[in-house]
């Protein structure tokens, strides 16, 4: 008889968690001068600084496409956007957010919408059934003025809670507020949406045609010969009496 092995051990669980070797990327639209000192470690493309130049459309595009290009899982990428709708938030979300996978990480500060499917003021969060999912880590801060960056100056202990301040916050993944903290690099959420696809509830509004107005070629077809034979009697009772 074999002697016997070792004990059998319990498998051990992967945790995700973020290495030092991620890439982190950042885009910054008009912004206040001293942000590039914020953000150490980051890999960083400046479109203005205090707002002296705006940014044309194109440039915009063009370093929203830098900032995805090549996201995968462990990535953190930010963005500090005040250029107003010069881009809509449609065309936002299909630029910046759509191409993100699961696992990836980008915190935006914006004067605009960009069309995320999560927004609370604080309180409970609100779903917008129009808003497609998406399986990336995306939290937006809405803000008014450039000044907001301050809060890259914020403690570790600061929660997102914190951070809205009378204002409010998007998200594409739900989660508690008050005590998840803020981290441009840290602690990624995984995709907890039921499903990705864009809901298609709301093409249920536009009302379904009822059986009686929809004409059938083939059903008005016998309606229109008889109506065409009597026309013709009648004209043959003119003509010949």
């Amino acid at each position: 008889r074999p002697p016997p092995g070792p004990p059998p051990q319990a498998a051990k669980t992967a945790t995700p968690r973020l290495i030092d070797t991620q890439r982190r990327r950042a885009l910054i639209v008009n912004c206040t001068e001293g942000v590039r000192e914020k953000l150490r470690g980051f890999e960083t493309r400046t479109l203005t600084v205090g707002g002296r130049i705006e940014p044309t459309r194109r440039a915009i595009l063009d370093g929203i496409n830098w900032l995805v290009a090549g996201a995968s899982p462990g990535d953190a990428l930010f963005l500090h956007y005040f250029a107003g709708n010069v881009v809509s938030p449609h065309e936002l979300r299909r630029r910046l957010v759509d191409p993100l996978r699961e696992g990836v990480k980008l915190t935006a500060i914006m004067d605009c919408s960009l069309e995320l499917p999560w927004t609370s003021d604080g309180a409970e969060w609100r779903r917008d059934p129009s808003v497609a999912f998406a399986p990336a880590d995306v939290v937006l801060l809405h803000a008014s003025e450039p000044s907001r960056i301050a809060l890259l100056d914020r403690p570790p202990s600061t929660t997102y809670l914190d951070l809205i301040d009378g204002s409010r916050v998007s998200s594409s993944q739900k989660f508690p507020l008050d005590r998840r903290l803020f981290s441009l690099v840290q602690g990624i959420l995984p995709n907890s949406n039921p499903t990705i696809a864009r809901p298609v509830a709301h093409q249920a509004d536009s009302p379904r045609p009822s059986a009686s107005s929809i004409s059938s070629p083939s059903s008005s077809r016998p309606v229109a010969l008889v109506a065409a034979g009597l026309g013709g009697l009648i004209i043959g009772d003119m003509l010949c009496p």
